[in-house]
């Protein structure tokens, strides 16, 4: 996901377009739809349950263009810090309050970094 973002190719490149596709589809054994959220699962808690990462969440946004898929990240992003007011490290796609780690600084650190760049791209999203 994030190969663009570490200026390894395009984000309009077409193999990566097919790679992000797959990471995003049900054919990922990693990927995990649930009622209220949808992304990458964490390696480290496999199942049961299965966990999103919120750091492939921001890995999404921060390598499309596409701004509705971009608003889609920042929802659930909000949505999965529960009140808390931190990204943490995984959650619970049907339960967000069921989450690890209340204090991540990784990713935290990285949602700072996806805010600054929508500020220079994508400014108006975030009003």
């Amino acid at each position: 996901m994030s190969l663009p973002y570490n200026s390894v190719c395009s984000v309009d490149d077409p193999l990566y377009q097919n790679t992000r596709r797959w990471l995003l589809s049900e054919w990922n054994p990693k990927y995990i739809k649930g009622k209220f959220d949808e992304g990458i699962g964490s390696t480290h808690y496999p199942e049961p349950p299965k966990r999103i990462w919120p750091l492939s969440t921001i890995a999404r946004a921060l390598t499309t263009n596409d701004e509705n898929e971009i608003l889609f990240c920042i929802e659930q992003l909000k949505r999965s810090n529960v009140g808390t007011g931190f990204i943490h490290e995984t959650y619970i796609p049907d339960n967000p309050h069921d989450f690890t780690r209340p204090w991540f600084a990784w990713a935290n650190t990285f949602f700072g970094e996806m805010i600054l760049k929508l500020l220079e791209k994508h400014p108006d999203l975030l009003i």
